[in-house]
């Protein structure tokens, strides 16, 4: 069944009022969609290049080793760390030199509850191309 234009308006005009709700409630809905995908995390969160840690992430002893990376350490250009691990966020951030691992975390948004922080240095400084992994409690460090 084809209608024309004329019929459209005329059925409009007989159903305005549920006309108006329907296209709301569609419209209420599209909104919403927006608004849910601009909350989800992004697979490569984007980082503001500069974080400072005003309160310790965890209360604690911060001993242990970060592995590292084996390739170079350059300080000229963007520095990137790759996080992974017991960490709420996983992912790829940006950096800058005088940034600690608790500024990394806090960028990852903090640690998951089964994450083991007796095995990260929460003070050292982050380099380029730096991976740090933080273990859950029980399993050992992942030699990289």
């Amino acid at each position: 069944m084809v209608w024309s234009l004329d019929e459209i308006w005329e059925w409009f005009n007989q159903h305005r009022k549920w006309s108006l709700i329907g296209g709301g409630v569609l419209l209420g809905l599209l909104g919403l969609w927006w608004a849910i995908s601009l909350l989800r995390s992004p697979v490569m969160p984007a980082v503001a290049p500069t974080a400072s840690l005003s309160a310790p992430l965890r209360s604690g002893k911060a001993s242990g080793s970060v592995r590292q990376s084996a390739q170079s350490r350059s300080s000229a250009g963007p520095a990137y760390v790759d996080i992974k691990g017991a960490v709420r966020q996983p992912g790829l951030y940006h950096v800058t030199a005088s940034m600690r691992i608790a500024d990394v975390l806090k960028l990852a948004q903090g640690l998951l509850p089964e994450a083991d922080q007796q095995q990260v240095n929460l003070a050292a400084k982050v380099t380029d191309q730096q991976v740090i992994y933080v273990p859950r409690k029980g399993r050992p460090m992942v030699p990289w």
